[in-house]
């Protein structure tokens, strides 16, 4: 602390700023698609290659591509990177991969649209995210449709750990029983193996949605312990339909990384 250090060079406030968004688009992708890849891709994409000559002319009215006349305003650019406020748009050379990611665990379509939207984003990619679900043979053959259950109202309690739902779900095709355990308030749930079955609530309907991983798992060859370590990662980390938000969420108070890129939000909080 003692020691005179070299004067650091000044940059400006745009320099800044810049550096900084990039700095948060590294910290917050992933591996699995990681921004290096994403801004090789999106440099010769010409869908986005054209988005970003026009956020520099402002010449919308020639754009070639049409379908991003509407979203214009939202739109900006850090080198070759596009963001749409803070989701990443994606090329097409990595679309595919970003809706195999989606994918895992199985979500409904409902889900993974909503999986997708608070991460990346592309023109018509709710339609490709329905012709995944659609066309994917696992989800096929669960997809037959279940008879109303009554409606049970259970108030919402104001925080985790107040009110739990639990449940032994079994046999298994490998003989095991497992015990599931729901927060109410989140939706967060855990599983471990059992011995005996007893139902409640809240459960049956976690359960469900178990159960057709565990038929996808066992129709397609597959361990029924990876795939639900899939199906948890996808469930804890979507948005919730009740809630609005996902229940790791809710449970932890703050994302869990995916391996869908993402723009994560940081708040710097000021010592008095």
């Amino acid at each position: 602390m003692s020691r005179l250090l070299p004067p650091v060079p000044q940059s400006t406030d745009e320099n800044e700023t810049e550096e900084y968004v990039k700095w948060v688009t590294q910290e917050s992708t992933p591996v699995a698609l990681t921004t290096r890849e994403i801004e090789r891709a999106s440099e010769h994409d010409p869908e986005l290659k054209s988005v970003r000559e026009c956020l520099l002319n402002g010449r919308w009215h020639a754009m070639e591509f049409k379908e991003y006349l509407l979203v214009g305003g939202e739109l900006s650019a850090i080198g070759k990177l596009v963001l749409r406020g803070t989701r990443i748009v994606l090329p097409k050379q990595l679309r595919c991969q970003a809706l195999k990611l989606a994918h895992e665990g199985r979500p409904g379509i409902v889900a993974m649209k909503q999986r997708l939207r608070t991460k990346v984003c592309w023109p018509g990619i709710d339609k490709e995210a329905e012709g995944v679900s659609k066309t994917c043979h696992g989800c096929q053959l669960v997809s037959q449709p279940l008879k109303p259950e009554p409606m049970v109202r259970t108030e919402l309690p104001s925080a985790p750990w107040q009110h739990l739902a639990d449940d032994y779900l079994g046999p298994l095709p490998s003989g095991d029983y497992v015990v599931v355990v729901v927060d109410y308030y989140s939706r967060f749930f855990e599983m471990a193996t059992g011995k005996w079955p007893q139902a409640n609530g809240e459960i049956e309907r976690q359960n469900r949605s178990i159960l057709k991983r565990l038929r996808i798992a066992q129709a397609e060859g597959r361990n029924w312990r990876s795939e639900m370590d899939d199906f948890l990662m996808m469930y804890r980390s979507t948005p919730h339909s009740t809630t609005g938000l996902s229940p790791a969420e809710l449970f932890f108070g703050r994302r869990i990384r995916t391996k869908l890129p993402q723009l994560q939000e940081f708040t710097v909080e000021d010592e008095v």
